[in-house]
């Protein structure tokens, strides 16, 4: 049992997630982070889901002051990838991203 477990029944707190796995997955040349997230107000099957960023390069813009250089992760919408374990969820996730 969890502490986050503890908040389950907690109607002040409406969702509450766990991130069990993350994962960088190289695909066509882009980088890629998968989390695998439990849904701890959630009870039964398909508690495990995912989202899925891919890596964008941000240049910045002539009015940054300084300009501002680096990665960020963006979301990228996947097909559903709702499981009742972990691992199927990150297999899901990981079978979605080699279609794109």
């Amino acid at each position: 049992m969890s502490v986050l477990d503890d908040f389950a029944d907690n109607k002040d707190v409406p969702e509450i997630y766990e991130i069990e796995r993350t994962v960088i997955a190289l695909h066509n040349h882009n980088y890629y982070r998968i989390e695998v997230r439990r849904d701890c107000k959630k009870a039964g099957d398909e508690i495990y889901s995912t989202t899925t960023y891919s890596e964008s390069k941000n240049l910045g813009t002539e009015t940054d002051s300084p300009p501002w250089r680096g990665e960020v992760w963006r979301r990228f919408e996947t097909s559903d990838s709702d499981r009742h374990d972990a691992e199927g969820a990150l297999r899901q996730a990981l079978l979605n991203l080699s279609r794109v």
